[in-house]
């Protein structure tokens, strides 16, 4: 490869070191309408508002310009939802780790190192990633973010569509319940992995319960700060 080649590349690979970034706009995203769905509090503005057109414009053609790049490529709608599912497990969790770790070894705090882990997979690694299976079978470290927000999720979009219910809000609410939503839907995986799947791969009881403690105290320590 000539040095002109390798000047092509650099900006591909630039572009990848800002990829940890997303972990910012990821958890504001993944946390604070939920928290305020739960207290009541409206973020978004009603259906009926002319601003609303703006939201749902720019999300829908988000969504749509990503499925559109996948397709162009010779994929299929389903590869558009697997990156869009992945895209958000590493904002979870890689992404907020080397974020993590950039920040702590800059100010001194933190110096960066490699851990050899076993890549050596058996039988039934390969069956479930031959049937598309998703394998949770990584460090708690790495799979407890992942679930703590998928609960968060879960557990704000209930109390809030109850909310919604109880108040007759859901002009106002109706964007805020569906964030939540949303999310759950795309990484249905995560909630088979912890409750539904018996094979080796699931996500363990242990990151289940310690995932649900994080969740409630994220969820109780937000609104004690929205409310008061």
């Amino acid at each position: 490869m000539g040095v002109g080649e390798c000047r092509l590349f650099t900006p591909c690979y630039a572009a990848l070191s800002f990829d940890p970034i997303y972990v910012v706009p990821f958890y504001v995203l993944a946390i604070v309408p939920q928290i305020c769905l739960v207290c009541g509090i409206p973020l978004y503005p009603k259906v009926s508002d002319p601003f609303f057109i703006v939201f749902a414009f720019v999300f829908l053609a988000s969504q749509l310009k990503h499925v559109q790049e996948v397709m162009s490529y010779g994929d299929s709608l389903m590869s558009s939802l697997y990156e869009l599912r992945i895209w958000m497990m590493k904002s979870a969790s890689s992404y907020l780790y080397a974020s993590l770790g950039a920040v702590l070894d800059k100010i001194g705090l933190h110096t960066a190192h490699f851990t050899l882990t076993n890549k050596a997979g058996d039988d039934e690694q390969a069956t479930l990633y031959q049937e598309g299976i998703y394998d949770f079978q990584a460090s708690p470290v790495l799979i407890a973010p992942i679930c703590s927000l998928y609960i968060l999720n879960v557990v704000s979009f209930v109390v809030g569509m109850a909310r919604i219910v109880q108040t007759k809000s859901g002009s106002e609410m109706l964007v805020q319940a569906f964030i939540p939503l949303f999310g759950v839907i795309v990484n249905y995986q995560v909630f088979e992995g912890m409750g539904l799947r018996k094979d080796r791969g699931r996500i363990s009881a242990s990151v289940s319960l310690l995932s649900a403690v994080i969740a409630i105290f994220i969820l109780c320590f937000g609104s004690l700060v929205f409310i008061y």
